[in-house]
């Protein structure tokens, strides 16, 4: 099938809301944004749950287009409350979605011109509002239609006197979510509500680990994140049913597993009942959390769930503390930690719980900051760490990797396994520079990457293929961005836009600096950390930050697709 055309998806898209970019105050705190791939933005509901959680209606400042246009968007402050051969991509999959009624959440914003976008639209007004004796309103002539300046993280600046507008159309849905404490590692909860569900409203379980102040105060929150509704657009009129549920808050749901020390990382196996955390005071636990996901929907598993409260293995041969930690997919309930020293672990499941060999697999310089199965074979992993190496080894050899690289010129932060059985081969791996690059282990050379992006700023900190497409990966950077990127979209010359300014000479979105393959931004967090698509919701993204968790289905639909189904 041949590659995507930027050309012919943006041929798509003209006819509708372009990239947009405009301003409101906004609060570091509580800000989110959107732009890219699909035409969008979006707002929240609101909610409260227990275990000191809290849901937020947030307001996101964005606009996006289809695969080929970025724009970024800002939230407003609000209260608490996934080729055939190396280098080649193909999407076989589209981008419909199945489209139900749109339900609404709180806030709505006025847009704002901004740059060269005013400065055309007011020479226009001025001249057509000579001949009707009336002057045209310059900002209205442009809102309505449609045509906005496209932003450009890292690319475009704003004025002492801009700001950034917020147009919900880059959101199919987003929420928010407040935690007692900051929780800069989750996972996702396996659930038994079904695979590819796009019904709204949607449901989510969550496993979140905090930092807080004192080493005892840390938890392991198990949460119910539900009654998550499309996101209203700015141009839909109230429902005049005032029994509608438009209104309808999301609603968050928690218990929580007391845990000493602050929790580096958590990841859940692919069995959904059990988790492993790493803990700062350099311990590696295992807890049963389903007694505890059954108890919030179930009041009668309560007493399942303290008895549950103490982890049911905890291994203390990591000299030190550690980031990396990986459940392996095919063979269950094995598992591989990586410390700050160096030393790997892989950890065999025993009748009574798990055997650890004492001796390490030897091979890093330096600490290990991440680990990643392989999706089908059951004795191979790979590695990353501070010492600029990606490694691969095979589990029945300890003494030396199998496979090393110099991937990149600084610290490998992330590392990540394609998990789609077309595409096993390849790999992504995130740099301290903000560099990710996409590798085939067929060609495992440091010379050979398949892709080297350099878009991000900052530190990558959390990198992760779409579970069911291929091509696509979300990528999260300390510059505050989250990006989902599309491999199989190639830059097409002829349909660049024009250089500098609002609108290329084709009347198209000026995109220079931008790469084709950027589909979506995602801005309003602080210090992102860690970014996962739901293997069971299409396209539904969890990230979390120093300033809350965001859960968001990106709009991807070309304009007219998403103008017919409001």
């Amino acid at each position: 099938m041949p590659k995507k055309s930027k050309r012919r998806v943006k041929a798509r898209t003209v006819a509708g809301a372009r990239k947009v970019v405009s301003d409101a105050p906004v609060d570091p705190d509580e800000a989110g944004a959107g732009a890219g791939g699909g035409a969008g933005g979006g707002a929240g509901g609101a909610g409260e749950g227990a275990g000191g959680a809290s849901f937020g209606a947030g307001e996101v400042l964005g606009a996006g287009a289809r695969r080929d246009r970025v724009s970024d968007s800002e939230e407003d402050d609000h209260p608490e409350e996934d080729s055939d051969g190396p280098g080649q991509f193909e999407d076989p999959f589209g981008d419909d979605f199945e489209e139900e009624e749109v339900v609404d959440s709180d806030g709505e914003h006025g847009g704002a011109i901004v740059g060269d976008g005013a400065e055309a639209a007011a020479a226009a007004g001025a001249e057509g509002g000579a001949e009707g004796g009336a002057v045209a309103d310059p900002e209205m002539d442009e809102l309505s239609e449609g045509v906005k300046k496209v932003w450009r993280p890292g690319v475009d600046k704003l004025a002492e006197d801009e700001e950034l507008d917020y147009d919900s159309s880059a959101y199919i849905a987003f929420h928010k979510l407040r935690t007692e404490w900051p929780c800069l590692s989750f996972d996702i909860i396996p659930d038994k509500l079904g695979s590819g569900r796009t019904r709204f409203p949607l449901t989510a379980y969550l496993l979140a680990g905090t930092q807080a102040d004192r080493p005892d105060q840390n938890k392991l929150e198990v949460m119910k994140v539900s009654q998550m509704h499309k996101t209203k657009h700015d141009d839909e009129s109230e429902p005049d049913d005032s029994d509608s549920d438009e209104d309808d808050e999301a609603v968050v749901t928690a218990r929580s597993i007391s845990h000493h020390g602050a929790v580096n990382r958590v990841r859940m196996n692919p069995g959904g009942d059990l988790a492993a955390s790493w803990s700062d005071a350099g311990r590696v636990h295992i807890w049963n959390v389903a007694p505890h996901a059954a108890a919030i929907d179930n009041p009668s598993a309560v007493p399942d769930a303290r008895r549950a409260s103490e982890p049911v293995f905890t291994y203390e041969g990591h000299p030190t503390e550690g980031w990396s930690l990986a459940w392996s997919k095919v063979a269950p309930n094995r598992l591989a930690s990586g410390d700050c020293k160096k030393h790997i672990y892989v950890w065999e499941p025993q009748a009574t719980g798990w055997r650890v060999d004492a001796a390490p697999f030897v091979g890093h310089t330096d600490s290990v900051e991440d680990i990643a199965w392989s999706p089908n074979e059951a004795d191979v992993f790979a590695s990353c760490g501070v010492d600029r190496t990606v490694r691969i080894w095979d589990a029945r050899e300890r003494r030396r990797s199998m496979l090393s690289i110099n991937a990149h010129e600084s610290d490998v932060n992330v590392i990540s396994w394609n998990p789609v059985n077309v595409a096993p081969f390849l790999m992504v791996s995130g740099a301290d520079d903000g560099s990710f690059k996409v590798w085939d282990l067929r060609e495992f050379s440091a010379d050979a990457p398949v892709a080297h992006f350099k878009y991000h700023s900052q530190p990558i900190t959390s990198i992760e293929w779409h579970p069911t497409d291929e091509n696509t990966m979300v990528v999260a950077s300390d510059d505050n961005q989250v990006t989902i990127w599309d491999m199989s979209v190639e830059e097409d010359a002829d349909a660049a836009g024009g250089a500098g300014g609002a609108v290329g000479g084709d009347g198209l979105p000026d995109l220079s600096g931008i790469p084709p393959q950027l589909l979506f931004v995602h801005m309003g967090q602080e210090h992102v950390k860690e970014a996962h698509f739901h293997p069971q919701i299409p396209d539904f993204v969890v990230t979390t930050a120093l300033t809350g968790i965001n859960l968001f289905k990106p709009n991807f639909a070309p304009p007219e697709a998403a103008d017919a189904d409001m």
